[in-house]
């Protein structure tokens, strides 16, 4: 009889657990009411409220509106079990960090910093949101990810703070911070941004980079005070096919790209670079202690000041296959800090560069095969700037440097960041922004 009785229990237990098992959806709507059991029918009025009933593999499905608070959910989600936040289409979904008393037209009366926090949380998911006023916190997350919101006006915080590890944001926009667009943690490890756009950054910097394996890739980023990226102490990072373009105002005298620290093995390729506005501005700056970074295939143009600018003790890095074009100067070095193991190949710089066209190189320097000139033969195509005329001297210029210079199509590599006749992805964000 006893186990007949255990065995009724045991079954039991299985029918429960085989029930929580089943995703279950919650709704939202500005008209619910948080006592209801959001239900399409009956839905709730704040998202904390769904977060408290959220576990593992349940969505909450957010209506047209505004929703002022703080999301903090109470649980993590659990591989291919992810817990979701996602915005209703066709009109905006809003999470603001201003009360509903005042308008959302001034942001300097928010009442809080995150729309979402999500700091010490796994596998939570969000999709489709405006956040004004507020920003998005996942320090200490992980395998979270951000897909194609648009952040507007967050405060000193910044708009998207990542930590952590692994997490994604994909998409989406953030406009007129007050504190710096999006920053990457120094403890961080193998967090992603992809298709993002940030502008508008009045006071800080579009994007900063620290940590170990981070990847920011077809992102752009335009008129930040402080410069469009400081890369500090980025452990073999990942910056590629990224859009970087003009400083916030003709007064700030910030490069538009800063790199300094340790970068063991830092990639920074395949990038527009182009257009400070400030007078003697430049476009990268590497400012020493730095070392271990590679530089190639990117296009750097429009700085009155340097192109790109060695300050103090650089040392270690390697620059090829980059295009320097409508500068000032296209290379510079300031400072003494001992050149050691800097190697220059298959550049082509079309205006004036340290060491001068025909002098010799400081010792510690490699210079090889890179294009010194006025007439590089480019051709004006808006979606290649400074790509290769056929006729161009620059065609087979370079020198093969094999899984460095791979593929290419003639005799040699060409000089410059262009492959004559070759493909080469438009940089910056793919995603379509509009106005607020």
């Amino acid at each position: 009889m006893k186990k007949a009785k255990y065995k009724h229990w045991w079954a039991l237990g299985l029918l429960v657990l085989s029930l929580r098992t089943e995703a279950r959806d919650f709704h939202v709507e500005v008209n619910g009411n948080d006592a209801n059991p959001g239900t399409p029918e009956q839905p709730f009025r704040t998202l904390q409220k769904a977060s408290e009933m959220l576990e593992p593999g349940d969505t909450c499905r957010v209506g047209h509106g505004v929703y002022p608070e703080t999301v903090r959910p109470l649980r993590s989600g659990k591989f291919e079990h992810p817990i979701r936040y996602l915005a209703a289409t066709g009109g905006t979904v809003t999470v603001t960090g201003v009360d509903e008393s005042a308008s959302l037209g001034r942001p300097d009366g928010r009442s809080r910093t995150w729309g979402f926090d999500l700091q010490g949380r796994s596998l939570i998911e969000i999709s489709g949101f405006d956040l004004w006023a507020v920003g998005v916190n996942l320090t200490d997350a992980s395998y979270c990810r951000m897909e194609n919101c648009r952040v507007w006006s967050a405060g000193e915080a910044g708009g998207i703070l990542i930590g952590g590890r692994e997490n994604e944001v994909l998409g989406g926009s953030v406009v007129g911070c007050a504190g710096n667009g999006v920053t990457f943690l120094p403890d961080s490890v193998n967090n992603r941004t992809s298709g993002l756009l940030v502008r508008d950054v009045p006071r800080g910097y579009g994007l900063v980079v620290a940590g170990t394996a981070q990847t920011v890739r077809h992102t752009t980023v335009l008129d930040s005070a402080e410069g469009a990226v400081l890369c500090s102490n980025l452990y073999n990072g990942r910056l590629l096919y990224n859009d970087f373009g003009r400083t916030n105002g003709a007064g700030s005298v910030r490069p538009l790209v800063q790199i300094t620290g340790n970068g063991k093995g830092t990639v920074l390729a395949y990038n527009w670079i182009h257009d400070q506005e400030a007078r003697g501005g430049d476009g990268v700056l590497l400012e020493g202690p730095a070392e271990n970074y590679l530089l190639h295939h990117n296009v750097i143009w429009g700085h009155s000041g340097s192109a790109l600018r060695l300050k103090g003790a650089v040392q270690y890095c390697l620059f090829f296959n980059n295009t320097f074009s409508l500068n000032g100067v296209c290379l510079d070095r300031e400072g003494v800090g001992g050149a050691k193991g800097l190697r220059f190949f298959n550049n082509l710089f079309a205006g004036t560069v340290w060491p001068k066209t025909g002098g010799q190189p400081d010792e510690g320097v490699i210079w090889e095969k890179n294009y010194v000139g006025m007439v590089p033969g480019f051709t004006n195509v808006p979606a290649r700037p400074f790509s290769l005329a056929a006729d161009s001297p620059c065609i087979d210029a370079g020198q093969d440097e094999p899984e460095l210079t791979d593929p290419f199509r003639g005799v040699s590599p060409d000089a410059g960041a262009y492959e004559f006749g070759g493909d080469y992805p438009v940089p910056g964000h793919t995603g379509v922004e509009t106005g607020k």
